[in-house]
């Protein structure tokens, strides 16, 4: 379907990834919009620029098309600017003082020193620019977590959407951020909890990477263990025996294991 789409829209595609302002934009996803093409706005905006894509998140969410927003919070990378670099950038200068008339130069054991120094100080810049450069920090992502946030309590299908974030999305800061949102709701826990939903709240708690909200948590799942014990699921006894921040519960729990 998206093959079909893509063909279809040729003429659209170029405006859509690059787009510069919204005037070039808007007619583009007016169009798309008219024809309900959510799968192709979805993988657009995996790549789309900045403006663009921002215009995409604004026309998903006014057609509540949330799942198509998936995509971009699990696999969208920062787009970066390209950077020229001198072949002097890093480079420390040296005062010649041997060739300085009226001086008597540098002795050369400080010299080796001082060069060493210089030499270790462009290592540790060259370092932290590559590991920089390896920190994707990707704005839209965080976009899409906070608008599918904010519908949590009226919209399911944000719910499911953010749960899916917060398991599939290949960046971990993101896979956390969309997991602390759900696991600080209360009241979307206790709805998670009572529907039963046992696996995605250990997924969700294991990508929080808080010990804090695995306890709030299994505390929220702990009001149901006679139920597990009832239906021996194991995955949810085994979650509330490491971190019911309740002895009783606890041992409860890992009696019910045997």
């Amino acid at each position: 379907m998206v093959n079909e789409a893509l063909l279809r829209y040729a003429p659209m595609m170029e405006t859509l990834i690059e787009g510069l302002t919204r005037r070039q934009i808007d007619p583009v996803l007016e169009t798309l919009c008219r024809d309900q093409q959510w799968d192709l706005m979805s993988v657009a905006l995996i790549v789309a620029q900045e403006v663009p894509a921002r215009a995409m998140i604004d026309r998903l969410l006014e057609n509540r098309q949330y799942q198509a927003l998936v995509p971009c919070a699990c696999l969208r990378r920062q787009l970066r600017a390209a950077t020229l670099l001198s072949p002097a950038a890093g480079t420390t200068v040296f005062r010649d003082l041997d060739a300085e008339a009226g001086t008597e130069g540098v002795p050369e054991h400080i010299m080796a020193e001082a060069e060493d120094i210089a030499s270790a100080a462009k290592a540790r810049r060259a370092t932290a620019t590559v590991q920089a450069a390896n920190v994707d920090r990707d704005p839209l992502r965080t976009l899409i977590i906070t608008k599918l946030t904010e519908k949590v309590l009226t919209e399911p299908e944000a719910v499911e959407a953010l749960i899916a974030i917060a398991q599939a999305s290949a960046w971990e800061e993101t896979r956390r951020e969309a997991a602390l949102k759900l696991a600080n709701n209360r009241r979307l826990v206790t709805q998670l909890v009572s529907q039963g939903r046992v696996k995605d709240l250990v997924a969700i708690a294991e990508s929080t990477k808080l010990q804090s909200a695995r306890q709030n948590l299994a505390r929220a799942m702990g009001e149901h263990l006679g139920e597990y014990v009832s239906a021996g699921n194991r995955p949810a006894l085994e979650f509330l025996a490491e971190n019911h921040p309740g002895e009783a519960i606890r041992e409860a729990a890992k009696a019910a294991l045997g």
